[in-house]
């Protein structure tokens, strides 16, 4: 996936993200903003405004699957994301998350390290 790199250590994934959703066959997208890129030097997601942004998903009940594509970019806070978004499809029970494993640029002979990490994180 193509990263946009906003400020020095700043990287989006959110235009890559839905080029690749609708080039892949991809029909409807909601985007519902729990963060900010604007006069950070990191991405940003607030607790409460994901939150706020899972319930209003709630309402829509044609959505079929979630993706946060920045909070790779959270460090710590990526697992809070992570289970954020996977008790919401469990209360829903009509979508799924897609959730990337942080792989801190790592090389592929250490991926079962990283699974393992990302098991015992969610």
């Amino acid at each position: 996936m193509k990263r946009l790199a906003f400020k020095e250590h700043q990287i989006a994934y959110l235009f890559s993200g839905i080029c690749w959703f609708f080039n892949n066959g991809g029909q409807s997208c909601y985007i519902v903003s729990v963060g900010t890129y604007g006069g950070q030097d990191r991405v940003n997601i607030q607790k409460d405004s994901l939150a706020e942004g899972l319930n209003l998903l709630q309402r829509v009940p044609e959505i079929t699957l979630i993706n946060i594509t920045d909070a790779l970019a959270l460090g710590e806070d990526f697992f809070f994301v992570s289970k954020a978004m996977l008790s919401h499809c469990a209360k829903m029970q009509n979508r799924f998350a897609i959730l990337d494993v942080p792989n801190e640029f790592n090389d592929l002979n250490s991926s079962m390290d990283l699974v393992q990490n990302f098991r015992n994180k969610i």
